[in-house]
């Protein structure tokens, strides 16, 4: 059962990170005066940050 475990939490992790990654990306597209209505921290090309991050370490540009 342990192994069933291990991969239930992996998978659990793996589907949080997913869904906080789009949300981040979706929060990334909005206008600039909506992101700050909503309380979305503050800083230049934040949503094209989010949307060119490589989602693993091995496909990020060096």
């Amino acid at each position: 059962m342990s192994i069933l475990n291990a991969l239930s939490r992996f998978a659990s992790r793996h589907r949080a990170r997913r869904i906080r990654a789009r949300t981040l990306r979706q929060i990334g597209d909005l206008p600039h005066f909506m992101q700050k209505d909503i309380g979305f921290p503050d800083g230049d090309g934040f949503g094209e940050e989010i949307r060119n991050r490589a989602p693993y370490a091995s496909e990020r540009p060096q």
